[in-house]
């Protein structure tokens, strides 16, 4: 999923994406470095309640990678001023997200 950053921030503290810790084995704040985005995740409890509109108040994680710079998404995309990759929850082939993320990332 692409999406600007007021979103993947808002939608991680909803709990819509995986943290990429648990995608992946590899290393990817090491091979991303500064394009790697930390966010507030969700929390279950019973006192917020989904309309309350109080989100992120979870344990901050790696949700999503910084796709603004030089790389194929910002040649393909004059819409999304500070665009993030990140990983929905539930998706079944997770190998293959990380993969299209690859191609993105490259110049």
């Amino acid at each position: 999923m692409i999406l600007d950053r007021e979103l993947f921030e808002e939608y991680a503290g909803y709990g819509y994406f995986e943290s990429l810790d648990e995608v992946t084995e590899e290393d990817l704040e090491k091979k991303y470095g500064e394009s790697y985005q930390y966010a507030a995740g969700y929390k279950e409890d019973d006192e917020v309640s989904f309309e309350d509109h109080e989100t992120g108040q979870g344990e901050v994680k790696p949700y999503g990678i910084s796709l603004s710079g030089d790389n194929r998404f910002t040649e393909m995309s004059e819409y999304i001023k500070d665009p993030v990759f990140a990983v929905a929850v539930g998706t079944k082939n997770p190998e293959n997200a990380l993969k299209f993320l690859e191609y993105l990332m490259e110049e």
